[in-house]
């Protein structure tokens, strides 16, 4: 090996070792084997009923003591539909935000109150992403960002 194939060796294992994925933890799922990242932002896109939301609905059922905060603009899913999947009522605190999700998600982070902070339809400006990552990483609360377009 030369020299430049040895550097070039020992910094792909810096990255690799250093990379916040490496050393994120991981909350076990069945229906994502590699598990959810805490303290990550997760992002699932799907059309209008594509199971975005179903995902996110059997996470809950298979951790019943963990607590969710779901925060939209406009309320989409009701309460009672979760009920009837098996998410009990103690599990979800439903936010309408209107034009203040991101606000909302902050103080959802910072009151480390939430296992699960799930957001729904939002368009975010990278800066806004990169202060949630920040904030979710500090907490280790997992962020799902639910996107219903490519």
């Amino acid at each position: 090996q030369t020299a430049k194939d040895q550097t070039l060796a020992n910094l792909k294992s810096i990255i690799r070792n250093h990379s916040p994925f490496h050393a994120a933890q991981f909350t076990p799922f069945s229906q994502f084997p590699q598990g959810l990242p805490k303290g990550m932002i997760t992002g699932l896109s799907s059309p209008l009923g594509g199971g975005a939301t179903d995902f996110v609905v059997n996470l809950l059922k298979e951790y019943p003591n963990k607590r969710a905060a779901w925060i939209e603009p406009e309320q989409t899913v009701f309460p009672t539909a979760l009920l009837q999947k098996g998410v009990g009522p103690h599990q979800v605190l439903f936010l309408q935000t209107e034009n203040q999700s991101l606000w909302a998600c902050h103080e959802c982070l910072r009151s480390q109150l939430f296992d699960f902070v799930i957001l729904n339809d939002l368009d975010l400006a990278e800066k806004d992403l990169r202060r949630l990552q920040m904030n979710a990483e500090k907490t280790g609360t997992t962020v799902l960002l639910l996107s219903h377009e490519p």
